[in-house]
């Protein structure tokens, strides 16, 4: 079974996300509220895939700041931003995230979404 850590999503979208992803996949979500909390986690455990929010709903950190840190301290975890805004997705890219996606389309479950994490959750 493959593990996720799903940072920085509102009380509604992480538990959705979570719903969607494990029903589609042997996938375990770990949704965590904080850039603060993930990095503690991420020393306890081992995750496949890393999603963060463009913007950590808890207390407002950029997402992009976690993508900083994990490409900055060379860990091996691919991380994508989840975000609709195109501009943001470049952004995250820029900064070594892997293409993600907005969370319109893992709401629907599209092809996009489907081909995306099936990179990683396989």
């Amino acid at each position: 079974m493959k593990k996720l850590l799903c940072v920085g999503n509102c009380g509604f979208d992480g538990p959705e996300i979570k719903r969607i992803l494990e029903n589609n996949f042997d996938v375990e979500v770990l949704n965590i509220g904080t850039i603060d909390e993930s990095l503690k986690k991420m020393k306890n455990e081992k995750f496949d895939l890393i999603i963060v929010n463009r913007i950590c709903a808890t207390d407002n950190t950029p997402g992009i700041k976690l993508i900083d840190h994990i490409k900055k301290n060379k860990i091996r975890i691919p991380i994508m931003m989840i975000t609709n805004y195109k501009d943001k997705m470049d952004e995250a890219l820029k900064h070594g995230a892997v293409p993600g996606c907005g969370k319109e389309d893992i709401f629907n479950f599209n092809k996009k979404a489907l081909e995306i994490f099936k990179r990683y959750l396989k």
